[in-house]
């Protein structure tokens, strides 16, 4: 290890961020939410730039790259979570070794001096199974190097986040290089009662084969999550292309490698001739909201916005094509009960039936729901939204008889 060294603002040691940091191959760990980690390992091995050694594990993928591999995995992949760069692995089974193993570390090689953290602590199996007391002992042993700005909520700095996790004595430590949750796309502002994140409608859309060619059909929209998101892909924009990250706070970060990044996306995207994705509600405020945001966001060229009932609309009023159509209705668990739930279910499957024939679809609802209703086939696949779940239904209308 380097000796330690007292950095103050501006006086950073710039060949040893070079030497440790940027020139040196990292390892980089993808949160993802269960049952992505396959989805999310494609997009990975899509990128431009070695993702060497890929491992799709539970909650996630490790990968080596570069400290700009890391970078590009940000600004590009839309079912991942979070990215964190890994910091050090060492045993511990006592707080004087960990405090050892602590002091070692170059704090300001990671850190800027007079930031702030937030530390998240998981324990398992371990002796050292205090959170509390591990987070102290992590904080303190960073302050003897760098100061630290312990002010992050009232001066309103977004704290770097450090992830420790304790596992049978082993911890392994890490950095937030995200910041904001990667579904905070940097797009949508306004509110609703039960939106789908953007990382699950990413899957959604990936799993029911949505093909930008064709008409996408978004009838009880709400907040417009799939929409925006068909959107973004069909005009070839980066998931994190409207956003910051936490990396850009990082000693090591430097604007020319990121500035490139982004102009070779910038090069890629594409104008969309005329509007296929039609996304409609009958709440006016939602439709007003949607159509503000995709507005801001110049991404009306993809998107069609309007007032209808999803009972009262026929695609054949929008598109004589067929395509895809994505639904995700009230559930009964924050809007309406369970009982109009199932019942709403079994209308939309009725409605899919006799209005979307040749069309195909990805239908979210509860397990249970798929119980009672076997109306409409297809493949069913497990989702988590929200603490709730669900099952996603993909499949194809049957054509009408004659038609």
């Amino acid at each position: 290890m380097d000796p330690v060294v007292k950095t103050v603002p501006g006086d950073l040691p710039l060949k040893r961020i070079r030497r440790h940091i940027i020139g040196r191959g990292q390892r980089f760990f993808i949160a993802t939410a269960p049952g992505l980690e396959n989805l999310c390992i494609d997009e990975l091995n899509g990128l431009p730039g070695p993702q060497n050694e890929a491992i799709v594990g539970t909650g996630g993928i490790e990968f080596d790259g570069r400290l700009t591999d890391g970078y590009a995995a940000n600004l590009h992949l839309r079912t991942a979570n979070r990215i964190l760069m890994r910091m050090a692995a060492f045993k511990a089974t006592g707080f004087r070794q960990l405090e050892r193993k602590l002091a070692d570390l170059p704090w300001e090689l990671y850190l800027n001096p007079g930031a702030s953290i937030k530390v998240h602590v998981s324990s398992r199996h371990s002796r050292l199974y205090h959170t509390e007391a591990v987070s102290e002992c992590l904080h303190e042993s960073i302050r003897k190097r760098i100061p630290l700005n312990p002010a992050a909520t009232t001066s309103g700095q977004v704290p770097c986040g450090l992830f420790v996790r304790a596992a049978d004595d082993r911890f392994t430590l890490s950095i937030d290089s995200s910041g904001d949750p990667l579904y905070k796309r940097g797009i949508k502002t306004h509110p609703g009662a039960a939106p789908v994140r953007e990382t699950l409608a990413a899957a959604v859309l990936k799993w029911s084969g949505y093909d930008p060619g064709k008409p996408l059909v978004d009838p009880m929209c709400g907040t417009g999550t799939f929409s925006l998101e068909a959107a973004l892909i069909a005009k070839k924009i980066p998931a994190g292309w409207f956003r910051d990250f936490a990396f850009m706070q990082w000693p090591g970060y430097h604007p020319n490698p990121w500035g490139y990044l982004k102009k070779r996306a910038h090069g890629g995207m594409v104008q969309v001739q005329r509007p296929l994705i039609f996304a409609s509600d009958s709440s006016p405020a939602a439709v007003e909201r949607l159509t503000g945001c995709v507005n801001r966001a110049g991404l009306s060229d993809a998107v069609a916005v309007s007032c209808r009932d999803f009972f009262d609309f026929s695609p054949k009023d929008v598109t004589d094509q067929t395509g895809l159509i994505v639904l995700n209705p009230p559930y009964g668990h924050r809007i309406g009960s369970r009982r109009q739930s199932r019942s709403l279910f079994a209308a939309v499957c009725e409605k899919l039936k006799t209005t979307y024939p040749g069309w195909s679809f990805a239908l979210m609802a509860p397990e249970e729901t798929f119980i009672d209703q076997r109306s409409l086939e297809g493949r069913r696949i497990p989702l988590h939204h929200g603490g709730i779940r669900l099952k996603l239904l993909i499949g194809k209308v049957a054509s009408q008889a004659g038609s």
